[in-house]
């Protein structure tokens, strides 16, 4: 209720309050102003994702006395998962004090509950970052999320750029919202509501076979049925950020070559076990380069091969 006041003499009495932060009170602060003085909605100073409920910027997502809404109180035992009471949090996210939350992204509950990254890093995997690795695209703070890692290539909400957000019932992949999964491919939808997705159901663990069929732990998904053991020339791996098994062809694999986590460098490809250069065809890998074994003086016939000084040339692999 607006106070009363008589010192204005004909100008309108307005609040002109500023709210500070998330969780933080906003000065309630009156004036005079005229019609054409009107300060800007205090709401607007709510950043970060917040919304202003009485004199507090809340997150309404996780907020259990403002659940999806001001005022929405959740019951005692119950917590606020993604703007809506339950009883657990789902869909991946975690039960902090600040209510449901994704600990692999969560700048302040990141890794664990209470755990704040410092300013200008960002939580990416749940380690606190300045950059979001090889997979990752660090995108800028915006007027209502602070700066976040995204994966272009997959992610709906920034596909192929940050916040590009894909049509509801498209996936990303390759960086491109598709209603088409390509080849192998399955449009999934998030049981729990969330984005569509891509899955190649024959080798997903998360989805074996079917989109949401997940395998036991320590199990893998081979030719889309959840096996104890890989296939014929593969090899169990263990994910090295703590996510499910996998199989890998070590002798072709380019991201798992000759060993499990071992990705050739760019521009090399997986051969025989071994990281060499991509050649293209008719040329073969000799160390840092791609070669003509059958024109080369140094690799005549095969990488290393070289010619003695009395010949003049290579034919055909042979030293002339």
């Amino acid at each position: 209720m607006t106070p009363s006041y008589g010192g204005c003499m004909g100008a309108s009495l307005v609040w002109v309050g500023r709210a500070a932060a998330a969780g933080f009170a906003v000065a309630a602060v009156w004036a005079c102003a005229t019609s054409n003085e009107l300060p800007p909605d205090p709401a607007a100073a709510c950043t970060g994702g917040t919304a202003l409920c009485g004199d507090q910027c809340v997150l309404q997502q996780s907020d259990r006395q403002n659940c999806g809404a001001c005022g929405a109180v959740c019951k005692s035992g119950e917590v606020c998962n993604q703007g809506k009471c339950a009883l657990t949090c789902s869909g991946g996210l975690n039960n902090c004090s600040a209510g449901c939350v994704d600990l692999k992204n969560d700048t302040k509950n990141c890794g664990n509950c209470g755990v704040a990254c410092k300013s200008g890093n960002v939580c990416f995997k749940g380690a606190c970052v300045s950059s979001c690795g090889a997979a990752g695209t660090l995108c800028a703070a915006t007027a209502d999320a602070g700066a976040f890692c995204a994966n272009t290539q997959t992610d709906t909400a920034n596909c192929g750029a940050c916040l590009n957000a894909c049509s509801p019932g498209q996936a990303c992949l390759s960086g491109k919202c598709t209603d088409n999964c390509g080849p192998g491919g399955s449009l999934c939808k998030d049981i729990d509501g969330g984005p569509t997705y891509c899955a190649q159901t024959m080798a997903d663990n998360l989805n074996c076979g079917s989109c949401g069929t997940a395998c036991s732990p320590g199990q893998v998904c081979t030719g889309g049925a959840c096996q104890d053991n890989c296939g014929a020339g593969e090899t169990l791996c263990t994910d090295s950020d703590g996510g499910a098994p996998y199989c890998a062809r070590t002798d072709s694999d380019n991201q798992n070559c000759g060993g499990c986590a071992m990705p050739c460098p760019q521009g090399q490809s997986c051969q025989v076990g071994v990281c060499a250069v991509a050649c293209q065809s008719g040329l073969t890998a000799c160390g840092p380069q791609c070669v003509d074994t059958k024109t080369s003086r140094s690799n005549c016939g095969g990488c290393g091969n070289a010619c003695p000084q009395n010949s003049v040339s290579c034919v055909g692999g042979v030293c002339q």
